[in-house]
């Protein structure tokens, strides 16, 4: 029995390994981590404001600026909530045409070993053109387990914009019950045939906690000052208003 689960509950994202050698302070690297310590690198290196193009403002005197996508806050507010998983071992992975499949990896004890959903669980269900596009499903035991409070599950979610050549599952475990995560992995067919090799360290795999709660959904008239009032408290700063008005609210709350 795991009497972990009967101490006083934790208000924090617990995670432990069920392999020891993980415990290895020499690989904390390999430990889940903020997803904000993998932000994609690819977004790191754009500028937050370009020079619009001479052409679109030849009579303009002044120099004027354009955010880019690096100040949006769908890009960078939604990078840095959760939990990534870095894949805990190297793994050599082979597609056969017939969808079978091979591993490699240096240990291969069953908390690390790699499975398959039959077609016939998943992929012969999709729609056509996405059952074409997919070879295989592939479940990778994680040997980390995690736990969240009473009333928290997380979203297993693909690393969007860190743009791997599979595709993890999306879904959602109520984890402050269940603390095994075996992660289901999709590859493609142009990986049919290729030997793929994925080091460890790679992030592999997305949790974002959440509290099981329902919002009623409500239907309200037009209001013409609650819409201004949100519209001017984004708008009402040069730069950054969004983040700057978010922080405001965050410490009146």
């Amino acid at each position: 029995m795991n009497w972990k689960f009967w101490k006083k509950p934790s208000q924090n994202f617990e995670f432990w390994s069920v392999f020891e050698p993980l415990n290895d302070p020499q690989l904390d690297y390999l430990r889940p981590q903020p997803a904000s310590k993998f932000f994609p690198e690819w977004i790191k290196s754009i500028p937050k404001e370009l020079e619009f193009p001479s052409d679109v403002i030849s009579d303009s005197p002044f120099k004027l600026l354009a955010p880019t996508v690096k100040q949006c806050p769908v890009f960078a507010e939604t990078l840095i909530q959760g939990y990534i998983i870095p894949l805990w071992q190297d793994y050599k992975i082979i597609i056969n045409e017939d969808h079978s499949y091979h591993w490699q990896a240096n240990y291969r004890e069953p908390c690390m070993k790699v499975g398959v959903h039959p077609d016939q669980q998943y992929i012969n269900w999709l729609p056509d053109n996405e059952r074409k596009r997919i070879a295989t499903t592939l479940k990778f035991n994680c040997p980390w387990r995690i736990r969240t409070p009473k009333g928290w599950s997380c979203y297993q979610m693909p690393l969007y914009y860190h743009f791997m050549p599979w595709n993890v599952l999306f879904g959602s475990i109520r984890t402050d019950t269940h603390s095994e995560i075996n992660i289901q992995i999709a590859f493609p067919r142009d990986v049919i045939g290729k030997e793929i090799l994925i080091p460890r360290g790679t992030p592999f795999a997305w949790y974002v906690p959440y509290k099981r709660e329902s919002l009623g959904l409500q239907k309200i008239d037009y209001d013409y000052n609650m819409t201004s009032a949100s519209e001017y408290g984004h708008n009402s700063k040069f730069r950054d208003g969004y983040k700057t008005h978010a922080k405001i609210k965050d410490k009146k709350d």
